[in-house]
């Protein structure tokens, strides 16, 4: 055994000079964990595997191509919603005398329903339209009638009271300056007596000149300084007694009543002639109509028809400024 180790040694003496002499090629030597083992590099060995272990991570950490947007689907044509069909007052109109026709015709549950169901309908679209209206008038004073002529007992009798008497005064200027009545009788007519009562009363209240003409050259009881009539009844179409008309010189006779009258019928009808034969002041006739206040002329009426509502609107409130 000892013989075996002593020829080992100097076999391993004898060949190593010629390993450094002669250097054979051999391939590196893989170390497991670590890779090559190159021993003319010593320690740093590594250092190359390490950068290839390098490149390997940045290799793996480029990111791959972005994908090619994909493109959008073509948008789906939107299905057209259905047309409405407004139920419009014209429409309720013309469809009313159709569909009541049809129930009354064919009174089908589905005729009676249609023309019952219209019918409602109308009614909810006028108390919209009721609705809207109420608001407005407490909001607006020139569509509260109120302002014009008050509802309530005690104020609309005063207004009314005011409003008569400036009518007896525009009577009275009317008796001093510009007319006198005539009144035509028959001494046969028993409505005679009685009328001729009722305008001695009202001419000496308002100092109105009375001339009494009897058709039959007879006088009746009152009728004091009557004169015959001498063809002016027939010129005035006279064939109801007792008539009264205004006279108004020269030659203007206003027809007031025909047949039987109250005193204060008399002064309505006296006063309304007298207006339509504009012989009343303007400042007097509107002192005397309460109910005219706040309402628009025929002249109002002659511009204003404007399609913008704001500008119809506003051109009416204008015009009622006016009226009050």
């Amino acid at each position: 055994m000892r013989h075996a180790w002593i020829i080992c040694f100097i076999t391993l003496l004898v060949s190593a000079p010629l390993r450094a002499e002669e250097p054979i090629a051999s391939k590196p030597e893989q170390i497991p964990g670590i890779g090559e083992y190159r021993p003319e590099q010593g320690w740093f060995f590594y250092e190359k595997e390490k950068e290839k272990k390098k490149q390997k991570t940045k290799t793996e950490k480029t990111p791959a191509p972005a994908p090619e947007p994909t493109p959008e689907p073509a948008p789906l044509a939107k299905t057209p919603a259905p047309e409405k069909k407004p139920m419009t007052v014209a429409w309720m109109r013309k469809m009313i005398p159709i569909l009541e026709e049809r129930a009354l015709d064919d009174p089908t549950p589905e005729n009676v329903a249609a023309y019952a169901y219209l019918v409602r309908t109308l009614g909810d679209k006028a108390q919209r339209y009721t609705t809207v209206h109420m608001e407005l008038i407490k909001a607006d004073p020139f569509l509260d009638m109120n302002n014009s002529m008050p509802i309530s007992g005690n104020e609309r009798q005063e207004i009314l009271n005011e409003a008569a008497a400036q009518k007896r005064k525009a009577i009275k200027i009317i008796s001093k300056n510009v007319a006198g009545l005539f009144v035509f009788f028959d001494s046969k007519c028993s409505y005679c007596r009685t009328q001729i009562k009722v305008v001695n009363d009202f001419a000496k209240e308002n100092h109105f000149d009375v001339m009494f003409v009897s058709v039959d050259g007879k006088g009746l009881p009152g009728a004091s300084g009557w004169v015959k009539d001498n063809g002016t009844a027939k010129m005035l179409g006279v064939n109801i007694y007792p008539s009264t008309f205004l006279a108004i010189p020269p030659k203007t006779y206003v027809p007031i009543s025909y047949g039987l009258m109250t005193k204060d019928e008399l002064e309505n009808s006296l006063f309304m002639a007298s207006k339509a034969a504009k012989i009343i002041p303007e400042d007097l006739i509107e002192s005397t109509d309460p109910f005219n206040k706040g309402v628009l002329t025929l002249d109002d009426m002659k511009d204003g028809a404007y399609d913008d509502p704001k500008d119809f609107v506003k051109y009416i409130r204008e015009k009622l400024k006016r009226r009050y």
